[in-house]
């Protein structure tokens, strides 16, 4: 949901100290890292753990 990474990302920029008025030009930007960072999280819990063997 669009409005839940909005949120998170507003939450994230508050807590690193960047004021509302800052927020404003950086809040879609940041709300696509989140978006991104989750993806590769995803995709990496996805792959096999270091030096485990696949099946052929």
């Amino acid at each position: 949901d669009e409005r839940f990474t909005t949120v998170t990302a507003q939450r994230a920029l508050r807590e690193a100290g960047v004021r509302a008025r800052g927020q404003r030009s950086v809040i879609d930007q940041a709300a696509a890292v989140g978006i991104l960072q989750n993806w590769l999280d995803q995709r990496r819990a996805a792959l096999p753990a270091h030096g485990e063997v696949l099946d052929d």
